[in-house]
């Protein structure tokens, strides 16, 4: 910026500048527009609608062979409604799983948000879990806590959930 003496008011200082090599880019991104355009889908894509029926089964998470977490979504009134069995996980520093505990027993979820590919929910009553289950495709999602980590505690990595054909 300089200074106008008169006024001494500021005001940007203009200059035309010349630069081939911005013009030669310029020029290819329009023609590459013009050859090959978006498709109508990407151009309008609308946003995605929550899918709440893709979540439908029962989903179960393994670690050596030992399933520990069995998770199960219903529908029930148009609404999505889940129970998720009672276990403890432990981790390594990474945030991987060391080993799984089972214990018996299930506890409804409270299903907070849906969306497209996921489904925020709380597990537990005393000190509940928040967790998201994001699709990976039809027979695959991974579930992660969102709660935060203790000091001191890596994050726990996202669980590979595979859904199970022919039950509940």
């Amino acid at each position: 910026m300089r200074l106008d003496r008169n006024r001494l008011v500021p005001y940007p200082a203009v200059r035309a500048f010349r630069c081939p090599a911005l013009s030669a880019i310029v020029a290819a991104v329009a023609l590459l527009g013009a050859i090959c355009p978006l498709p109508a889908a990407a151009q309008n894509q609308p946003a995605l609608r929550p899918n709440p029926k893709a979540f439908v089964g029962t989903w179960t998470a393994s670690f050596k062979g030992k399933t520990f977490m069995t998770l199960h979504f219903a529908m029930k009134n148009s609404k999505l409604t889940g129970q998720m069995s009672n276990g403890e996980v432990t981790l390594n520093a990474d945030g991987s799983i060391a080993s799984v505990t089972v214990n018996p027993g299930e506890d409804p979820v409270t299903i907070l948000k849906v969306e497209h590919n996921a489904v925020y929910m709380l597990h537990g009553t005393k000190h509940p879990l928040h967790f998201v289950v994001r699709l990976q495709d039809k027979t695959h999602a991974k579930i992660e806590i969102l709660n935060p980590s203790p000091a001191g505690m890596a994050k726990p990595k996202p669980i590979l959930l595979v859904k199970q054909t022919g039950k509940r």
